[in-house]
């Protein structure tokens, strides 16, 4: 998949482009980089992603919302963001 970051603070272009490829249930990516072989281009801001990640918020609310825009495979994306795992934030580091 490839990805489009809006980062309007950001001037050096390439650095808002990232592609990511899933295989072997590794995520591999490489920042500044596109795939002419991409199912699918993810145009989205950092604090969606973010929400996304943390569970704070899912794919589908944040296209609905308009905060994220898919152009090519939809459903593709939306099994991608529903294989993340969960898992609780509160642990303890270090036990006494």
């Amino acid at each position: 998949m490839n990805w489009v970051f809006n980062v309007t603070a950001r001037t050096d272009g390439d650095q808002n482009l990232a592609v990511t490829t899933l295989g072997n249930s590794v995520i591999n990516h490489v920042i500044g980089k596109q795939s002419p072989d991409a199912v699918a281009t993810i145009t989205v801001g950092a604090e969606s992603v973010g929400n996304i990640l943390l569970g704070n918020s899912t794919a589908q609310a944040e296209i609905d919302a308009g905060r994220l825009t898919i152009d090519g495979d939809v459903l593709a994306v939306l099994e991608f963001f529903s294989l993340m795992e969960g898992f609780p934030s509160n642990f303890n580091i270090v036990t006494p």
